[in-house]
């Protein structure tokens, strides 16, 4: 008998037949607005769809987890990889294309695909080095040659010393 907690989710298809659900209740948000009717003044109530962004932790919680950790657990299960991946790739698709297309704000686009999704700034270090040493003696010689160089750029107060004077006696 396996150890730990049973599954909330008893197979790959039940977790996809659920986040369908989710997915098909955020596209099809109905938002209540009231406008002024003007032929006849009075306040109308009218229903409009009003689609609302997939979120890692709506979805976590539409699968009845805990939220996104929870999620992340599943994904980890060899059985249960590929579904959560697909699931992330259809947050991720809409997070992009809201983005491109403003609907959404940018830095909360960012912010989700940094922190969910991997995302990253590319940044490239390149270093270049032109000194090439084709052998120790040239080595030797260059490591000479910044000692001298160092030698010669430091001053020393050079003060003589008298016969039988000693330091203390200056």
């Amino acid at each position: 008998m396996p150890a730990g907690r049973p599954r909330i989710i008893s197979s790959p298809e039940e977790m996809v037949e659920l986040a369908e659900r989710y997915f098909a209740e955020c596209d099809n948000r109905i938002v209540s607005v009231q406008q002024v009717c003007k032929e006849t003044g009075k306040i109308i109530e009218l229903g409009i769809n009003k689609p609302v962004p997939y979120t890692v932790p709506g979805l976590a919680l539409a699968l009845g987890l805990s939220g996104r950790a929870s999620l992340h657990e599943y994904a980890r299960r060899e059985e249960y990889f590929d579904t959560v991946k697909m699931l992330m790739s259809r947050i991720e698709q809409q997070r992009i294309e809201a983005a491109l297309e403003g609907k959404q704000n940018p830095r909360i686009a960012e912010f989700d695909l940094r922190n969910n999704f991997g995302y990253t700034d590319k940044r490239e270090i390149v270093q270049e080095t032109t000194h090439k040493i084709d052998n120790d003696a040239d080595l030797q010689q260059r490591i000479e040659e910044r000692k001298q160089k160092y030698l010669e750029g430091m001053t020393v107060d050079v003060v003589p010393i008298e016969e039988g004077e000693t330091d203390d006696e200056k």
